[in-house]
């Protein structure tokens, strides 16, 4: 539980000091990459109370693999993956994944403490 709560942090971590450079270097502005980091975290909340709900309903274990996994897609959205090439619209869906993914081994974590 605490690897995965380790790696769930990460998830969201990473991103904040890479991709905005990243984002800066496309030429976007501040309001621009603001918009995009609150797009990631608004889905974080939102995901919170769903997998709430799911770990009552499931267990925690199961949604501590699905959110690792979900993680996992949304950053080969990030990196990208060779078929892709890296414009706004993969950032844009790698943070909506990811944000929704970090939520996951948050929330997941809580009844396992």
């Amino acid at each position: 539980i605490l690897l995965t709560t380790i790696i769930g942090s990460s998830i969201l971590g990473f991103q904040e000091p890479n991709l905005s450079l990243f984002l800066e270097h496309c030429e976007y502005g501040p309001a621009a990459i603001g918009s995009l980091f609150l797009l990631r975290d608004f889905l974080f909340a939102i995901g919170s109370i769903i997998v709430g709900y799911l770990v009552d309903a499931v267990g925690p274990y199961s949604i501590l693999a699905s959110g690792l996994f979900l993680g996992s897609v949304g950053y080969l959205a990030l990196g990208p993956i060779p078929p892709f090439s890296a414009n706004i619209a993969t950032v844009v869906i790698g943070l909506a994944i990811t944000g929704f993914a970090g939520s996951f081994p948050w929330v997941s974590g809580l009844p396992c403490l």
